[in-house]
Protein backbone atom coordinates (compact mmCIF):
# COMPACT_ATOMS: atom_id res chain seq x y z
CA UNK A 1 0.00 0.00 0.00
CA UNK A 2 1.45 3.29 -1.07
CA UNK A 3 1.58 6.45 1.00
CA UNK A 4 -1.27 8.04 -0.97
CA UNK A 5 -3.56 5.04 -0.46
CA UNK A 6 -2.67 4.92 3.22
CA UNK A 7 -3.46 8.62 3.55
CA UNK A 8 -6.88 8.18 1.94
CA UNK A 9 -7.62 5.13 4.11
CA UNK A 10 -6.51 7.00 7.24
CA UNK A 11 -8.78 9.94 6.43
CA UNK A 12 -11.72 7.58 5.89
CA UNK A 13 -11.13 5.72 9.16
CA UNK A 14 -10.74 9.00 11.05
CA UNK A 15 -14.02 10.20 9.50
CA UNK A 16 -15.81 7.04 10.61
CA UNK A 17 -14.52 7.50 14.15
CA UNK A 18 -15.59 11.16 14.19
CA UNK A 19 -19.05 10.24 12.97
CA UNK A 20 -19.37 7.50 15.59
CA UNK A 21 -18.22 9.81 18.36
CA UNK A 22 -20.62 12.51 17.21
CA UNK A 23 -23.54 10.08 17.27
CA UNK A 24 -22.53 8.83 20.72
CA UNK A 25 -22.20 12.37 22.08
CA UNK A 26 -25.61 13.28 20.61
CA UNK A 27 -27.20 10.27 22.32
CA UNK A 28 -25.63 11.26 25.63
CA UNK A 29 -26.95 14.80 25.17
CA UNK A 30 -30.48 13.57 24.48
CA UNK A 31 -30.33 11.27 27.54
CA UNK A 32 -28.86 13.69 30.07
CA UNK A 33 -29.20 17.15 28.53
CA UNK A 34 -25.55 18.02 29.19
CA UNK A 35 -24.44 21.03 27.17
CA UNK A 36 -20.89 19.73 26.95
CA UNK A 37 -22.10 16.67 25.06
CA UNK A 38 -24.01 18.90 22.65
CA UNK A 39 -20.87 20.95 22.02
CA UNK A 40 -18.77 17.83 21.47
CA UNK A 41 -21.37 16.39 19.10
CA UNK A 42 -21.62 19.55 17.00
CA UNK A 43 -17.82 19.91 16.94
CA UNK A 44 -17.40 16.27 15.92
CA UNK A 45 -19.94 16.54 13.09
CA UNK A 46 -18.24 19.73 11.91
CA UNK A 47 -14.83 18.07 11.88
CA UNK A 48 -16.34 15.09 10.07
CA UNK A 49 -17.59 17.39 7.30
CA UNK A 50 -14.23 19.15 7.03
CA UNK A 51 -12.33 15.85 6.99
CA UNK A 52 -14.52 14.35 4.27
CA UNK A 53 -14.18 17.53 2.18
CA UNK A 54 -10.40 17.33 2.63
CA UNK A 55 -10.41 13.65 1.66
CA UNK A 56 -12.32 14.36 -1.54
CA UNK A 57 -10.02 17.26 -2.37
CA UNK A 58 -6.94 15.10 -1.78
CA UNK A 59 -8.34 12.24 -3.86
CA UNK A 60 -9.06 14.56 -6.79
CA UNK A 61 -5.57 16.03 -6.47
CA UNK A 62 -3.75 12.67 -6.61
CA UNK A 63 -6.17 10.87 -8.95
CA UNK A 64 -3.99 11.31 -12.03
CA UNK A 65 -0.76 10.44 -10.28
CA UNK A 66 0.87 7.03 -10.58
CA UNK A 67 0.31 4.18 -8.16
CA UNK A 68 -2.54 4.81 -5.76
Amino acid sequence: MGLKAFHIAFVLVAGIFLLGFGIWAWQMFTNWGDGTMLAMSVFSFGLFAVLIAYGLWFYRKVKGWGYL
